[in-house]
This record gives C-alpha cells, structure tokens and sequence, in this order.
C-alpha cells in the first residue's frame, strides 16, 4: 500500500488505540495534522540539501519537515557521518 494512502488508517487507529504520536515522512505530516491534530509528529531521514539519502527514500530537509507540521526531527547520519559532526550538527540547527 502506498504511504500516503495509509495515513488516514494509520492516524486513526493510533489515535483510538491511545498512542501519542506517529513517526511519518516528512510528505504525509498535512494528512496527519487533519486527521489526529493531538498527535505528535515525528520525522525521520533528515539530511542537509544535497546530503546523501541513504536508505532513506523519503527523506526531507529540517526546513521542509519544520514547514510541513514537524513536533520532532530524527537527525542521525547527516550529523554522525559527517566528517564534521559539530559543523553539520551546526548547519541543522542553523538551517530551523
């Protein structure tokens, strides 16, 4: 199934069953605010403009994900690989 077209069960379900948040792509974070506005929203794959995306297919810069609705940013390897990790850490916080 396609992600975006899961998000409404998802919401949902998750909203019903008594959780607090939802861990989504950057993408579905509008879907996810109409459907469970109490939610918390969490983004993984976070990279830097022109950060390599790894495995990450729908990945999103701190700026699209902050635009979209984001509560909180996963930020793993666009800092952790980095041969710079305080200057990419710096870049993210920078770029918010």
């Amino acid at each position: 199934m396609h992600p975006r077209t899961s998000c409404p069960t998802v919401c949902g379900s998750r909203w019903e069953g008594g959780c607090s948040g939802l861990v989504l792509a950057s993408g579905d974070l509008q879907t996810a605010r109409e459907l469970a506005p109490r939610l918390k929203r969490v983004v993984p794959g976070i990279r830097l403009p022109g950060s390599d995306r790894h495995d990450q297919s729908r990945s999103a810069t701190p700026q699209e994900a902050a635009a979209n609705g984001a509560d909180l940013l996963v930020i793993g390897r666009t800092v952790t690989a980095s041969a710079d990790p305080r200057a990419a850490a710096a870049a993210v916080a920078a770029s918010i």
